[in-house]
């Protein structure tokens, strides 16, 4: 049986691990392709083989990456979730295997099983096309829907929540700035007749717009899918 929760743990810390790549800038810089590989597709498999690729790693060097991506998985994830990542590989945005791929699949959903495919020369049996939801549109500016995950120490509530904001920035804490939606009315109305108040409000320290409202954050652990 495939487990989701692999896939969704090791896709979080590259969304991580993206970001610091990127210093922290939220500029919708994405993964071209997350693809996991059984190593065994005739039978249910615990291990995989992990293909990933980005435009923003083109220029870094592979075997550092690889380094520091095991290191971090192996401090974050369940020993479980980190022994089933047998290997990882990065390639070239620009290579064929990647744009056939993205040429071949380009709706926006979270996963993609794919089974006796062919990309290029490559032939695949089995494959677990990974998107993330959330980098794409994690961009400094942006008014977006974010989906949350539910509180595990609330048993009553077991469906995502979601809440309306104005992106700002992520901290190096990977937390998400973010304006409220009454930040958003008053500190950028639609009408852009910013009176003096909003003015004033732009000029306010984020500590101040924190505790009256206009402005909060979340981790970005806790966020599943931006739409």
């Amino acid at each position: 049986m495939v487990n989701n929760n692999i896939f969704n743990s090791v896709t979080k810390r590259l969304e991580f691990y993206l970001i610091k790549k990127n210093n922290f800038k939220l500029t919708g810089q994405n993964y071209d392709l997350i693809l996991f590989i059984p190593l065994n597709s005739v039978y249910d498999s615990s291990k995989y083989s992990l293909i990933i690729s980005s435009k923003l790693l083109n220029k870094l060097n592979q075997k550092t990456m690889i380094e520091e991506l095991l290191f971090d998985l192996s401090k974050n994830l369940s020993r479980e979730e980190y022994l089933s990542i047998n290997r990882i590989n990065i390639i070239h945005s620009n290579s064929s295997f990647v744009k056939n791929m993205n040429f071949t699949i380009s709706q926006r959903e979270r996963l993609f099983k794919l089974n006796d495919f062919s990309i290029g020369e490559e032939n695949i049996s089995t494959a677990y096309l990974i998107k993330s939801l959330v980098l794409d549109k994690l961009i400094q500016g942006n008014t977006v829907t974010m989906e949350v995950l539910p509180d595990k120490k609330n048993p009553y509530i077991f469906e995502p929540s979601r809440i309306n904001a104005g992106i700002k920035r992520i901290d190096k804490n990977f937390n998400v700035i973010y304006y409220t939606v009454r930040g958003l009315k008053t500190i950028f109305p639609r009408d852009r007749n910013s009176d003096k108040f909003s003015e004033q409000l732009k000029k306010e320290s984020e500590k101040y717009l924190i505790s009256e409202g206009y402005l909060s954050h979340i981790s970005l652990q806790k966020i599943s899918k931006i739409l």
